[in-house]
């Protein structure tokens, strides 16, 4: 399984704890600004390597909400961070964040 809950490291989940609490007191406005550091932005999925995307998700969700992914660093959240492949996927509803992947080798995309 590619984005499997097992091969998160203690130190990805405290991470992704720290930027959900962050991310948590933002409006979906600041979250979904895709000019920044923290490589927040909607997964265009023909682009990566999954292309049929989040296959066990509602067609009718995914037709009308977009997905996103953003790095999982708190430095990233300051734009002091410019190596950390750790990520996170899933859907914005409303002012809701929905975690559909954990990704902390950056599999979604293709490394050049």
């Amino acid at each position: 399984m590619r984005f499997a809950l097992g091969d998160c490291s203690k130190d990805y989940l405290d991470e992704l704890f720290i930027c959900l609490r962050v991310y948590s007191t933002w409006s979906v406005d600041q979250f979904s600004d895709q000019n920044n550091k923290a490589r927040r932005h909607v997964i265009k999925f023909e682009e990566t390597t999954e292309k049929n995307g989040f296959p066990h998700v509602d067609k009718e969700q995914l037709a009308i909400h977009d997905c996103w992914q953003f790095q999982v660093c708190r430095r990233c959240l300051d734009n002091r961070c410019s190596h950390n492949q750790w990520r996170a996927h899933g859907m914005l509803i409303e002012e809701i964040f929905f975690i559909v992947w954990l990704d902390p080798r950056h599999h979604l995309y293709l490394q050049s």
